[in-house]
C-alpha cells in the first residue's frame, strides 16, 4: 500500500515553491500526497519572525497524530532544531538545503530511523519535479542566500551566502511552466535584486532574456534590497515597461531613520530608498510599490519611529508588510536592549492605520479602469474570483472563472487593499 504524505508550507513564496518541489520529489517516490491523515507530514516552516510560530505548529502536529512521523524542513535555525527535539525526539530535521534528497529523507524516517542534518550546500531549485499549488502560478526560485548580515535577520545562518541559479537552466524552467498554463512567473530569492552577483550578471540581464519566451505571461521580481538596485536601476526600469513585466516592486526600507538603519546593518540609506522609490514612481506612474516596514528595533525612539511614518508619507507604497520587531537568537540584535511590548503595539497600530488610509487613497487612482486581469485566487465572498492587473494590483470580480483566465474587466469600485470590477463582454 503507498506511503501518504502531507506537505505543510509557511512563509515567503519562495518557501511555498520548495513545498510544491517537495511534493513532486515525494510523488515521483511513488508516495502519496494528502492533505489530511497521512503517514508522514513534512512542516516546511519559516522562521523570519521566530521559531514561536512554527513551534506551535510542530506540537500542533504531534497533537494531530502522535503515531505520525513529522519531518520540519524549511528555514530551520540550530535552536528551532534542538526545540523541536525536545517536544518529540523522533522527528526528523533537515532544511532547504537537503530539498534535493526529501523524498530519501522522508523514506528514512518512515521507515523508523530519524533523520538530522543541518549542514549548508549549494543547491539548485529549479528543474525539479514539482506538484503545483495554483495552476495561474509558476513559483520559480533564481538564487538562495545574501550578501548582507542585518543585525535583525537570520537569512545567512540558514540559508548561506548567495548562490544564483544559472540563466539556462531559469528559462528552461519558465519555459516549461508558460508550457503547463501558468500565466503568472514568480521570480523568488532572499534578495532578487542581488541575483547573478556572484555569476557576473544580474537580475535586469535575466528579465531581459525571459520576455523573450514566447506566450503569454507575466513576471513578478521577488524582493529586492534596495542598495543593490541602485547599481541598474535605469535597466531595471527600462524592462520593467515591458508588457510582459508587473509594474511591481518590492523594495523593503524597514526603516525611515538613518540612525535606526546603522543598528540594524542596513547598507542602504534613506535617502537611497527615497531616491529609488521616487525615480521608480516617475518613471513608471501606476507602479505597485511594496515595502518592508519593522518597528520597535532596539536602539528605535520615538523621533526615529517619526521619520518612518515620514517616509511612508512620502513614498505611498500599495503595500507594507509591517512587523513587530522579534530576536532571534545568534543575531546581533538579540543581544541590544529590547524595546518594551507596549511600544512595539503601539507603534505598529500607529503604522497600520497610516497605511490603511495611503491603500486606499492610492486605489481611488483606479475607479474606472479598463484592461485585462489574470484571475488567481478564490474571493473571500462566495461566487467571486481576485486576479491582478498589470501593476499587480488585486481585482475582484463576481463569477465562477478558472485559475489562468485572462478577462476584461472595469473597475467601479475600491476598498482599502483592492479594487472591485465588473466583467466586460469580450
Amino acid at each position: 500500500m503507498e506511503k501518504k504524505v502531507e506537505v505543510r508550507s509557511f512563509g515567503c513564496s519562495a518557501n511555498f515553491g520548495e513545498g510544491e518541489i517537495i511534493q513532486g520529489l515525494l510523488h515521483q517516490q511513488n508516495l502519496e500526497i494528502v492533505n489530511d491523515k497521512s503517514d508522514a507530514l513534512v512542516l516546511n516552516l519559516c522562521t523570519v519572525k521566530g521559531n514561536s510560530s512554527s513551534l506551535t505548529e510542530i506540537r500542533k502536529a504531534q497533537q494531530e497524530d502522535p503515531q505520525r512521523k513529522i519531518i520540519i524542513s524549511g528555514c530551520v535555525t540550530k535552536e528551532l532544531a534542538q526545540e523541536a527535539l525536545a517536544i518529540d525526539e523522533t522527528i526528523s530535521v533537515t532544511t532547504t538545503h537537503d530539498l534535493d534528497n526529501m523524498d530519501k529523507i522522508v523514506e528514512q524516517s518512515l521507515a523508523g530511523t530519524p533523520f538530522f542534518n543541518l549542514k549548508k550546500k549549494n543547491t539548485t531549485r529549479v528543474q525539479l519535479p514539482r506538484i503545483r499549488s495554483n495552476q495561474a502560478i509558476g513559483i520559480v526560485p533564481i538564487c538562495s542566500g545574501c550578501l548582507d548580515r542585518c543585525a535583525f535577520c537570520s537569512t545567512v545562518q540558514v540559508k548561506g551566502k548567495l548562490f544564483s541559479y544559472a540563466e539556462e537552466q531559469i528559462i528552461a524552467e519558465v519555459e516549461s511552466l508558460v508550457a503547463d498554463g501558468a500565466k503568472e512567473i514568480w521570480l523568488t530569492g532572499q534578495d532578487a535584486a542581488c541575483y547573478g552577483f556572484d555569476t557576473k550578471t544580474n537580475i535586469v540581464e535575466l528579465l531581459n532574456k525571459l520576455v523573450l519566451i514566447p506566450g503569454e505571461f507575466f513576471l513578478r521580481v521577488g524582493m529586492g534590497n534596495p542598495r543593490h538596485m541602485m547599481a541598474y536601476i535605469d535597466d531595471l526600469i527600462a524592462i520593467m515597461k515591458h508588457p510582459k513585466v508587473f509594474k511591481f516592486i518590492h523594495l523593503p526600507v524597514q526603516a525611515g531613520s538613518s540612525k535606526v538603519l546603522s543598528f540594524m546593518k542596513r547598507q542602504h540609506s534613506v535617502e537611497d530608498y527615497l531616491y529609488l522609490a521616487q525615480k521608480l514612481r516617475a518613471e513608471i506612474p501606476e507602479i505597485t510599490i511594496s515595502t518592508d516596514i519593522i518597528v520597535g528595533h532596539p536602539g528605535e525612539e520615538e523621533e526615529d519611529f517619526l521619520q518612518t511614518l515620514d517616509v511612508l508619507k512620502i513614498t505611498k507604497p500599495s503595500v507594507c508588510n509591517r512587523t513587530r520587531f522579534v530576536p532571534r537568537q545568534g543575531t546581533l540584535a538579540a543581544n541590544m536592549q529590547q524595546l518594551p511590548k507596549l511600544v512595539k503595539k503601539n507603534r505598529s497600530k500607529r503604522v497600520t492605520d497610516l497605511f490603511k488610509e495611503i491603500a486606499l487613497s492610492n486605489n481611488q487612482d483606479w475607479m474606472g479602469w479598463q484592461g485585462k486581469i489574470v484571475i488567481d485566487e478564490f474571493g473571500k465572498a462566495a461566487g467571486t474570483r481576485s486576479g491582478r492587473n498589470y501593476a499587480y494590483k488585486p481585482v475582484i470580480v463576481t463569477g465562477e472563472f478558472e485559475f489562468g483566465e485572462i478577462i476584461q474587466v472595469k473597475v467601479t469600485g475600491i476598498e482599502t487593499f483592492c479594487l472591485l470590477a465588473e466583467v466586460l463582454p469580450v
